[in-house]
């Protein structure tokens, strides 16, 4: 995998297969490899790998109504996402809607594999270097998350197409080259898919800084900020924060920004796992203090957008929240490591492969994963949707609030989907009990665990468990209750009909 200084002949001199081809080839197999292992699993299907693509998918039912927000009465911000919910937009209604977050992802994925295939392809390469190259590009895909993150659902494959666009800026500008207007663009655009893409958008501005080019950047942080700032100003309109309730709730731990700060640097010292990305920011590092100006300014822009995500930004979470970082920062180090001495090259080599580890479980996972999200969220939605057809009160929202009658409520006690649950901190007996009381909500379905309490006067009506081992969920099984146990009896046939219908090995016992 190394790189050798000395080599001139382009990639194609090497080997017939452009870089691209190699990328997408090895790409398609992981997805194929993924979707067959679902279907190959029992009672197998294609499904999301997490609850939180439903979210978005209900949200967008929602938008198309002309309401935002998961209830009509409501005006709340769920999703983590400006820009994602109305890309979903077309096709509410319809059979397929629920296929679009994947379609998407997968076009951003082969997107994504096209565009670093030809950054490696730029590369300097010796004829004797074909399966390092190819090596190299597999290692990419693998870091990159690429073929498991489209089954998420999610907007972090779109994000991590646009880092790699921000990554090939970077590299334009180590090679004392005007930071494409596509580029530049994808920086822009990056806030509004996902926040953190802020990061991203502070390193162009720093390269751009390098290139005494101060108008290019003010303007870039204007476009960046325009949607999120316009956004916020709208939801403060609304009586809201400025930011979304998903946000909100993931950076809301106890103890503050300062303890969530100090948690993240903990993990990068301890979590394994995490070590690779930190081994990137400071071989990036000690690259640009060795560098001559016109490649140091773009890589201490590099360090500075991995050293922000890991101060403040979330990783984990089955495998997504720093992976568009941890793309952006490896394609930039490809770049620096051209005209290099061999232990330098040695070293990124590790990195590379080290992060390329790091993610290649996903792949793995993902089909135990979407079963478990089909044998609890699905199951949840098709009581809540075909049998009970009335108001809810959970703490996983998607499933359950998505091709349902939007006239239901659905109270989300963790918070996404309700502005008061998001404000209290303490979950306890008395709050369960008096805010699903004023909705007169006479079903809950929960985590029990996650508060302080359950009501006395609810009613356990037995557990809804997964079919095999847990993966994606909080749990490996969800408690009904009868929030009113004058609705116990009911439920109780309803459940028990209900159960008949349970997919082999998904179980449901009373209580």
């Amino acid at each position: 995998m190394s790189l050798s200084p000395a080599a001139v002949a382009p990639a194609h001199a090497a080997t017939a297969l452009p870089g691209w081809a190699i990328a997408l080839g090895a790409w398609g197999l992981l997805v194929f490899g993924i979707g067959a292992a679902m279907l190959a699993l029992p009672h197998g299907a294609i499904f999301y790998t997490l609850d939180d693509p439903y979210i978005h998918l209900a949200l967008a039912e929602r938008i198309a109504h002309g309401h935002y927000g998961m209830n009509l009465d409501e005006v709340t911000a769920p999703a983590s996402s400006i820009l994602w919910p109305f890309l979903l937009l077309p096709g509410v209604g319809t059979a397929w809607h629920v296929w679009l977050p994947l379609a998407i992802n997968l076009a951003c994925g082969a997107a994504t594999c096209v565009l670093l295939g030809r950054m490696v392809d730029l590369l300097p390469w010796s004829p004797g270097q074909v399966w390092a190259r190819a090596a190299l590009l597999v290692l990419l895909v693998l870091a990159g998350n690429l073929a498991a993150l489209a089954f998420t659902g999610m907007e972090h494959n779109l994000q991590v197409l646009l880092a790699a666009g921000c990554a090939w800026g970077v590299a334009e500008a180590m090679r004392g080259r005007p930071i494409p207007l596509w580029c530049l663009a994808a920086a822009a655009i990056g806030p509004a898919v996902r926040y953190e893409a802020l990061a991203l958008v502070g390193a162009l501005m720093i390269a751009l800084s390098g290139q005494r080019r101060w108008a290019a950047a003010a303007g870039l942080l204007a476009a960046a900020l325009l949607v999120p700032l316009g956004f916020g100003a709208w939801l403060m309109a609304q009586g809201l924060p400025p930011l979304p309730n998903s946000v909100l709730a993931k950076t809301g731990a106890e103890g503050g920004m300062l303890a969530g700060i100090l948690g993240n640097l903990a993990t990068l010292a301890t979590n394994p796992r995490r070590w690779p990305y930190l081994a990137l920011t400071a071989l990036l590092l000690a690259l640009a203090m060795r560098s001559p100006p016109v490649r140091r300014w773009p890589l201490l822009g590099a360090v500075a957008a991995l050293g922000l995500h890991a101060v403040v930004g979330k990783f984990g979470w089955f495998f997504r929240y720093e992976v568009y970082a941890a793309l952006f920062g490896a394609l930039v180090l490809l770049v620096a490591l051209v005209g290099t001495a061999r232990p330098w090259r040695i070293a990124g080599a590790l990195v590379v492969l080290g992060l390329g580890l790091a993610q290649a479980p996903a792949n793995i996972l993902s089909p135990r994963a979407a079963q478990n999200i089909q044998d609890q969220h699905f199951q949840m939605h098709r009581f809540v949707a075909e049998y009970w057809k009335r108001d809810v009160a959970v703490n996983d929202l998607g499933w359950v609030s998505y091709r349902i009658d939007p006239r239901h409520y659905v109270l989300d006690l963790y918070g996404l989907a309700s502005n008061e649950a998001l404000r209290q901190r303490v979950k306890d007996a008395a709050w369960l009990e008096q805010v699903v009381g004023k909705r007169g909500i006479k079903l809950a379905i929960l985590y029990p665990w996650w508060f302080q309490g359950i009501p006395e006067g609810w009613v356990p009506l037995g557990n809804l468990w997964l079919s095999g081992p847990r993966v994606a969920p909080n749990g490996d099984n969800v408690t009904f209750y009868a929030t009113d146990p004058a609705a116990a009896a009911e439920l109780r046939a309803l459940l028990g009909d209900f159960a008949r219908t349970l997919p082999d090995g998904v179980r449901f016992t009373p209580r």
